[in-house]
């Protein structure tokens, strides 16, 4: 974080970037603010606020908590007390509606962290729509948003729908050089089928394995590959 900054609470060396710690980061993207000596985050849902705490408690960190009435209802104040958090999250996501950014590390997380990441996030300043099939974030930070689909590369702990092998009629990958209406550098590009006026149906299985003398995919660290046994098969 810096070197010369003391420490007024003992905490871990080595801070891991699970799900809970990647919530914490989501709230204060969506919901807080830091100061050289603290971190607040405001919601009025319980079960935000419950993490929230869990968080502060897992690194044995004293918080406060406020009601307030800056707006126009009652709103809810969470202060963790930590000036090397409060460092740390200045550093790595910034301060102010406009500065906020994903932190670099973010995006060399494991999933867990992504997935807390969103839902803190989303929770916060977001909304996801099921029955529209739709997530929406708002901010006033173009950085953060363009850092939000980026983490969302694991889908996070939003439901998503895998169509169906029977429905795809062309698939393209680009490894590389994908054109700028894409937010990331690879995609995969799925094309279904396309329907007809006329009542029709099909039924399909799709069967692949390496298994009864079937040539594997050679490993390039010279390991066995892994045993793949796929059998799907319905009706459409």
């Amino acid at each position: 974080v810096g070197e010369g900054y003391v420490n007024r609470k003992n905490l871990q060396d080595m801070i891991k970037l699970d799900e809970e710690f990647g919530f914490f980061v989501g709230a204060y993207l969506s919901e807080g603010n830091a100061t050289k000596n603290y971190i607040n985050i405001s919601n009025t849902e319980e079960s935000f606020l419950q993490r929230i705490r869990k968080f502060a408690d897992s690194f044995g960190l004293t918080h406060n908590e406020y009601d307030n009435y800056r707006g126009f209802k009652r709103g809810h104040d969470i202060r963790i007390n930590s000036a090397l958090i409060s460092r740390f999250v200045l550093m790595s996501c910034g301060t102010g509606s406009k500065n906020k950014k994903i932190p670099q590390f973010a995006f060399s997380a494991e999933e867990g962290f992504a997935s807390g990441l969103l839902r803190g996030y989303f929770e916060g300043d977001g909304s996801v729509s099921s029955e529209r099939g739709m997530i929406r974030a708002s901010s006033n930070s173009k950085e953060l948003l363009d850092g939000i689909s980026l983490v969302d590369r694991f889908g996070g702990g939003m439901s998503r729908t895998q169509p169906g092998l029977d429905i795809i009629q062309e698939f393209r990958i680009e490894t590389t050089g994908s054109s700028a209406q894409y937010s990331r550098p690879a995609t995969v590009i799925l094309v279904s089928k396309s329907g007809t006026n006329a009542f029709h149906g099909s039924f399909f299985e799709t069967h692949r394995n390496n298994a009864a003398g079937l040539r594997a995919r050679q490993r390039q660290d010279g390991n066995t590959p892994a045993k793949l046994i796929r059998n799907e098969f319905g009706a459409t």
